[in-house]
């Protein structure tokens, strides 16, 4: 009998110290895995999806670029507007991730369309600081309490999580954007405007907090030097 041969989910891991980011391809984390963004043993991001208008991107291609860093390169399917449908392959999304203390994330999008378009990019992320034992183990306790707050001021959106004496928390700032942040049933959003041949970008520096000490992602997406491996 010939050995059963299996493959698992695709997997896209960065890490540096004591962060790691363990996602699909795409750079998203779906819901019910142990994908995610772990800090110092504590899964502080259990969901991200990227949408327009609702419309999940495509991957093209993807891959670590340093232990560090990765890109990921996406496409869009229809996306349906108030202008009409934004036909698929229209778009190309751009998405860079560096973690240096925290976690910088670069979205890019270029409009090679006839026409200019506008949709609502829409980030979602949700966080359920899960020990990575318990995740590993498909084993999560609920305890402790968690508060999210968004301050319109800064664009920032906050997670804390509290159990007695035990504390983290996540900020993910909207910096550098094309266009304002909003947030709204659960989600960042921007209202994207882009002209035919033109570009739109945005930048989100994810802090990661143990107790009272920060860890804040460089201001600078650090550098790629390499391509993504296909």
């Amino acid at each position: 009998m010939r050995p059963e041969i299996t493959i698992g989910p695709p997997l896209l891991t960065i890490n540096q110290g004591q962060t790691v980011l363990a996602c699909e391809p795409e750079g998203r984390i779906q819901s019910g895995t142990d994908k995610g963004l772990y800090f110092r043993d504590t899964r502080v991001m259990s969901v991200y999806d990227l949408a327009a208008n609702g419309a999940s991107f495509k991957l093209l291609n993807a891959g670590p670029v340093s232990y560090h860093a990765s890109r990921s390169m996406l496409t869009n399917t229809d996306i349906k507007t108030e202008d009409g449908t934004i036909p698929s392959g229209v778009l190309s999304v751009t998405l860079g991730r560096s973690v240096d203390g925290g976690l910088h994330e670069d979205i890019d999008i270029a409009n090679y369309g006839p026409r200019k378009v506008r949709f609502n990019l829409e980030i979602l992320i949700r966080s359920d600081f899960a020990d990575i034992f318990e995740v590993k183990a498909e084993d999560i306790v609920r305890r402790g309490r968690t508060a999210t707050d968004w301050d319109d001021a800064s664009a920032t959106l906050r997670t804390v999580f509290e159990s007695g004496a035990f504390r983290r928390q996540i900020m993910v700032q909207a910096a550098q954007s094309d266009s304002r942040c909003r947030y709204a049933n659960g989600r960042m959003t921007f209202e994207v405007e882009i002209e035919q041949g033109g570009r739109w970008r945005t930048c989100l520096l994810y802090t990661l907090v143990d107790g009272e000490r920060r860890y804040a992602a460089g201001t600078r997406l650090r550098q790629l030097r390499s391509r993504p491996r296909r």
